[in-house]
């Protein structure tokens, strides 16, 4: 059908007027006129009641019902136009934990909306249950957690493993060099559950019973209490690394006989939901692979 039809028909429903359309569409009466009946004709209908005499139109109730098809293919047609000069984005949600949201992606991120990777980003600040959930249902495309688990519909790949170290204020009474576990009150600990595996570790040298200084469920609250005399907390290398480069009143020390390194796991989707998806996943992947060989130089990378 032929738009520049479907526009002059709309001119002149708009104006109720053949020669104020054709002044308006910049058109001779007769061009007006011919395209009209081009339109009537494609469509079989009559569009416009012509009187001689009288130089307003009526429409046909034919003509009134095909106004707003009219529109909608015009609209159509302008979407189209403009899907041809945009940059498709293909959208990718990206679900995380605080403490690698906040402390280990942030450079990551910067890198992502660049031209080339052509990425409409997306992300969310979870804990790791909600964050399998999501990835699970589809609500987003990879999700990182510190646990490993088992679904049909969801791939869990190790990315990361990262020590575990010692944080405390700067003015700490405990020796330069490495601490052992031994050395520390655990009624002074910050305490924030890294993982499984490093609770088990830590309910083996302390009980559950004895209750820390606090507790806490987001990596930020760790630097309101470390002014308190004596109070200590784990954190993994890369968030101390963080609280370095912000210039924050800590001391950071190695641990001997520490917990397990803390395992991150990517999570993405089995089967992808189109290969758009599965593109904007793997451009995800490269780019998150290359920025963890730099900025984690000297910690344990897992191999793909």
């Amino acid at each position: 059908m032929n738009l520049s039809n479907i526009q002059t028909f709309l001119s002149v429903a708009n104006h109720q007027s053949l020669s104020v359309a054709a002044s308006m569409l910049y058109l001779s009466q007769p061009t007006v006129s011919a395209r009209l009946r081009q339109l009537e004709e494609e469509l079989g209908v009559t569009l416009i009641v012509r009187k001689k005499g009288v130089r307003t139109v009526e429409l046909t109730p034919q003509g009134l019902a095909f106004i707003p098809l009219a529109e909608r293919w015009m609209a159509l047609e302008a979407e189209t136009a403009g899907f041809a000069k945009e940059q498709y984005l293909a959208p990718l949600t990206i679900a995380c934990p605080d403490s690698l949201n906040n402390y280990l992606f942030p450079e990551l991120y910067r890198r992502l909306p660049r031209p080339e990777q052509n990425l409409a980003l997306r992300i969310r600040t979870q804990q790791s249950p909600e964050i399998f959930r999501l990835v699970e249902n589809r609500e987003a495309d990879v999700g990182f957690v510190f646990y490993l688990s088992r679904s049909s519909n969801v791939r869990c790949e190790p990315i990361l493993s990262e020590p575990m170290v010692l944080l405390c204020g700067r003015d700490t009474d405990l020796p330069e060099g490495a601490v052992s576990p031994k050395q520390l009150d655990p009624r002074k600990e910050l305490y924030l559950p890294w993982s499984q595996d490093i609770q088990i570790w830590h309910d083996s040298w302390w009980s559950p019973s004895v209750r820390p200084f606090v507790y806490v469920d987001n990596v930020a609250l760790l630097t309101i209490y470390l002014d308190e005399p004596g109070t200590w907390a784990f954190c993994p290398a890369s968030v101390a690394d963080a609280f370095a480069r912000e210039g924050r009143a800590v001391a950071v020390r190695p641990l001997k006989d520490g917990p397990p390194n803390r395992i991150c796991y990517m999570l993405t989707e089995r089967m992808p939901r189109s290969a758009a998806a599965a593109a904007a996943v793997d451009r995800f992947r490269r780019e998150l692979k290359a920025y963890l060989s730099e900025r984690m130089e000297g910690f344990t990378l897992s191999a793909e």
